[in-house]
């Protein structure tokens, strides 16, 4: 049984919450403020920048740019959607049923005002949508992101404009 959203949001800042107990939550269908909360509650760790840097799969988000794909039943699931993070770029896939996809990518940078934040820009879009050849698109967006959470299984970020991501390794055959 889930506890109301507003209940929730009012213990979970007094909780110290695993990781799993997080995943948990995320199944409850909470509001991007809770899942903040939960991410603060998490035990704190030294950060990591290396850790990010990996292919990680989407379980929730709070970014309308990216549930529409999935609310529509364009693509696959939310976690069919990765973000992969090297050491000097990001980039970000969107599946769709059927084939073809939507991806962004650019260059990242460790911003100076915070070590867990990183700063990022889209240079680069292009959409597939077989059988017709990719094209690309003009990108749209920069900002930066707070990592709040960080570890081998889990990763957790706000943006700049207030959206939550929470993250998990993605599977070795996601595109």
């Amino acid at each position: 049984m889930h506890l109301p959203f507003i209940v929730l949001s009012l213990l979970v800042p007094c909780l110290s919450l695993s990781p799993p107990q997080l995943l948990s939550l995320l199944r409850s269908s909470p509001t991007p403020s809770a899942v903040i909360a939960a991410a603060r509650s998490l035990p704190s760790r030294p950060f990591d920048r290396k850790l990010l840097e990996r292919k990680w799969s989407i379980l929730y988000t709070s970014e309308k740019e990216v549930s529409v794909f999935v609310d529509r039943g364009w693509a696959p699931s939310l976690a069919s959607v990765t973000q992969t993070i090297s050491p000097s770029g990001l980039a970000n896939s969107i599946p769709f049923k059927g084939g073809g996809y939507l991806s962004v990518s650019g260059p990242i940078s460790p911003s100076p005002s915070s070590p867990r934040r990183t700063d990022f820009s889209f240079t680069s879009a292009k959409l597939s949508l077989p059988p017709l050849p990719a094209i690309s698109l003009p990108p749209v967006g920069a900002g930066w992101f707070d990592t709040l959470f960080l570890d081998r299984r889990l990763r957790v970020d706000v943006n700049s404009r207030g959206d939550v991501l929470v993250l998990v390794p993605a599977a070795p055959n996601t595109s």
